[in-house]
């Protein structure tokens, strides 16, 4: 599949192309035609170098003189690989179109490099893409999920090495054999937190983000509906888009019709309580920026944690991005509140509930 950037790139010297030709055609016929010339294409190159600059390769920093001497000089390079390939393909082929689409694509190839790596480049990118650079705190409250945690901890310790990564997994005031099986669990990139009593989903994960020094920081279910090696894409993304202030939420696929109608509803709900689009409420993962930790001490115990963090980055004008997420059974235990049609219904009328809650407490923040 061919780069963006390369079509962009090609889009801009058509359209510098014409632009060259347009203002050469404007310019009154009693002025010379070498500064004719000149003119034209000098409009043309600003023009190009303005648009490659801030579509074709993105780059944010401002133009200086440096950034406008290899510019030029860059130019000055592609007319000469230009009429010297022309020269020599002529000599060999005696055929005009044949050197003059050579040298076209050489000359186009050269100039391509030598603006993506030398004019523009985009060093952040560059350096992210040899290493993940970021460092990622990712909470896993567990409550009563004694028969995942094995199989849990198992995925965490194959989780590629590449990532700078810490599992903080909060033994959730469970009363199952939990904690037990807490007291065995050694590997260096898994973290334990211990809560004596469950005071709610939500406060089990502040108790873990409380331990966290990821830059990024979210929250992920322990029961294994979601398989943490999905958290790669998550990332990957994070990592060649470190400069923004973005939410990270799954899509979730490979669920049951109801489960989709639920779903749509909260999100129309929600959408129209928040005055912002929302949708995908309570999917997981959510990660996000360690800055909205500031709010913290806001963060509601119970599941409208979610509610809350969504809404929160929404009102922050945070970029909210989604990735498709795979749903499976549950490898092992039992839901606490998901046993059938009734309980939805019931969860239902409690997140409206939790939405509105949210809402008051967001809006106190900004009066």
């Amino acid at each position: 599949m061919i780069d963006k950037k390369i079509v962009k790139f090609i889009i801009i010297g058509g359209a510098s192309t014409l632009i060259d030709f347009c203002v050469y055609m404007l310019i009154p016929n009693y002025i010379d035609v070498t500064i004719s010339k000149i003119i034209s294409m000098g409009v043309a190159s600003i023009f190009s170098f303005i648009l490659n600059k801030s579509w074709t390769f993105s780059l944010k920093k401002n133009a200086d003189l440096k950034m406008v001497v290899l510019f030029y000089i860059g130019l000055l390079v592609n007319i000469a690989v230009n009429t010297s390939v022309n020269t020599v393909c002529f000599n060999l082929t005696k055929h005009k179109i044949i050197s003059f689409c050579i040298a076209t694509i050489v000359a186009m190839v050269v100039n391509y490099l030598i603006q993506n790596y030398i004019v523009f480049p985009n060093r952040k990118k560059a350096e992210l893409s040899k290493k993940s650079h970021n460092t990622f705190s990712i909470i896993f409250p567990c409550y009563n999920e004694s028969e995942n945690l094995y199989k849990l901890v198992e995925i965490l310790k194959r989780f590629p090495k590449n990532y700078d990564v810490e599992f903080i997994l909060v033994e959730n005031g469970s009363t199952d054999d939990s904690k037990e099986i807490f007291e065995k669990i050694k590997d260096e990139r898994i973290k334990k937190v211990y809560v004596d009593k469950n005071r709610g989903y939500g406060y089990g994960i502040i108790s873990g983000l409380k331990k966290s020094t990821g830059k990024y920081v979210g929250w992920l279910h322990s029961d294994l509906q979601y398989d943490p090696m999905e958290l790669v894409q998550f990332f990957k993304y994070l990592n060649t888009n470190a400069d923004e202030n973005v939410l990270l939420k799954g899509r979730r696929l490979n669920r049951h019709l109801t489960e989709y109608i639920f779903t749509f509803f909260m999100g129309v709900y929600d959408t129209v309580l928040f005055h912002h689009r929302m949708k995908n409420v309570m999917a997981m993962p959510v990660i996000f920026d360690r800055d909205l930790l500031k709010y913290m001490n806001l963060f509601p115990f119970d599941y409208t944690i979610d509610i809350f963090i969504y809404a929160l980055a929404q009102k922050k004008r945070y970029k909210i991005k989604f990735f498709d997420v795979h749903l499976r059974d549950r490898y092992g235990g039992k839901s606490s509140w998901n046993t059938g049609f009734a309980s939805r219904i019931k969860q239902s009328l409690k997140m409206i509930d939790g939405s509105k809650k949210v809402k008051e407490e967001i809006k106190e923040m900004y009066e």
